[in-house]
């Protein structure tokens, strides 16, 4: 089955929207042209200038998108015993865990980013610089990355503790799968990868989860995972 992440449908939902108004922008031109009816002009410009934003957040989603299909692919590499799930939601938590892998190596949180230019991290701070059409530099939005895996892992390791009675660790690692990022990487409180690393990062940590306890935590997470 082919996985379509929430990002992506909601990507899909800003361009068909945005297309949806496109094309009723052309047909009031039409009719104002053939009706000579100046207003009906005045109301296509206005669909059409409302088009923008919502191609603009289209983008901004799609490549969120891609990011995730990416790390999705390098995922069905893992060899062994490992459970893969996409787009975990917990209850009671905004938001989603983009990938969550269970094996014998661990249970791990992914955070993954599809970001370019170039990121910064010292801890749990992070800043972006990106070169625009001109040449010149601007800073862009990242917020923390790290702190959201951290977060997201926190989360997952209490709703085990609560339903298994028993406490798992759960590792966070962010995930920057654009190929045209550049990382600045110091003092990172996490694992912070890109794609070809990722399978090889996790198939050989060091730690051990017996068949009966990935069992148990696979069974766990797939009721709260939109794909598997």
């Amino acid at each position: 089955m082919d996985v379509m992440f929430r990002t992506r449908r909601k990507a899909n939902r800003y361009r068909n929207f945005g297309l949806l108004l496109f094309l009723v922008s052309c047909l009031l031109f039409f009719l104002g042209f053939e009706t000579g009816r100046f207003v009906l002009f005045l109301v296509g410009f206005g669909f059409l200038f409302g088009t923008f934003p919502l191609f603009r957040k289209y983008n901004i989603w799609r490549a969120g998108a891609k990011g995730e299909e990416k790390v999705a692919k390098c995922l069905k590499s893992l060899r062994g015993r490992y459970r893969v799930f996409h787009d975990v939601v917990l209850p009671r938590t905004r938001g989603d865990i983009d990938h969550v892998v269970v094996g014998p190596s661990g249970v791990f949180v992914i955070e993954t980013k599809n970001n370019n230019g170039t990121i910064s991290c010292n801890g749990d701070s992070w800043s972006q610089w990106k070169t625009g059409k001109k040449g010149g530099s601007y800073k862009g939005k990242i917020g923390s990355p790290s702190k959201q895996a951290k977060r997201n892992a926190v989360l997952l390791a209490n709703l085990v503790g609560r339903r298994l009675h028993t406490r798992f660790f759960v590792h966070a690692i962010v995930v920057f799968a654009n190929k045209k990022v550049k990382l600045n990487i110091k003092n990172p409180t996490i694992s912070i990868l890109q794609p070809h690393e990722l399978c090889g990062f996790i198939e050989d940590f060091r730690s051990s989860l017996s068949a009966k306890d990935q069992k148990q935590l696979a069974e766990l997470i797939h009721a709260y995972s939109r794909y598997n």
